[in-house]
């Protein structure tokens, strides 16, 4: 009866990261699409993406214009996140972060930062509602610029709320 529980918990979280897996497509799908696209009258111009590296966020640039943070030592936002993500028209596509008084809803800015990932369950802890956290260890490959893409590739630890080291996982991102 052991092993036949311990299976079903095994195939309900399998079933929740592959429901996650799809959202984080998605989300990733959009946000691409929203970074990545320009106006016909630009296809012929060289257009370059950029990365600058700060000690607590990386500046994505398309061109000369800011596209957005991927901002990865926040003491206040458990996770990395992409934030002030805008197209390279200008268009914005996150909240305002920090929030603005009188304009945001301020009640809950650490939950919606910009563009994330998050499990709502591995080995039974919530990265989803900020009860865990992700943290970043190191840049496994190096942030590179260059003509229409971009990448970088890290590495995060994901930390219980005990403490306790939960896993590691490495990503990388490509934006074209």
């Amino acid at each position: 009866n052991r092993q036949i529980v311990d299976e079903c918990k095994h195939h309900k979280n399998e079933r929740q990261t592959n429901r996650m897996r799809s959202l984080f497509l998605l989300v990733v799908l959009v946000a691409t699409e929203l970074l990545c696209c320009y106006s016909a009258e630009d296809a012929t111009a060289q257009q370059r993406l950029a990365i600058e590296s700060l000690e607590d966020r990386l500046i994505i640039r398309f061109d000369e214009t800011e596209i957005a943070h991927y901002v990865f030592g926040d003491r206040a936002i458990p996770r990395p996140y992409f934030a002030h993500v805008k197209s390279p028209g200008g268009i914005k596509a996150t909240r305002n972060l920090p929030p603005v008084e009188g304009k945001d809803a301020t009640d809950h800015a650490a939950m919606h930062p910009g563009i994330w990932l998050a499990f709502g369950d591995i080995n039974g802890e919530d990265f989803w509602r900020n009860m865990a956290s992700s943290e970043h260890v190191k840049f496994v490959e190096g942030p590179r610029g260059g003509d229409r893409s971009a990448t970088f590739a890290e590495e995060k630890r994901y930390v219980a709320a005990d403490g306790q080291e939960v896993c590691r996982e490495r990503f990388r991102w490509k934006l074209h």
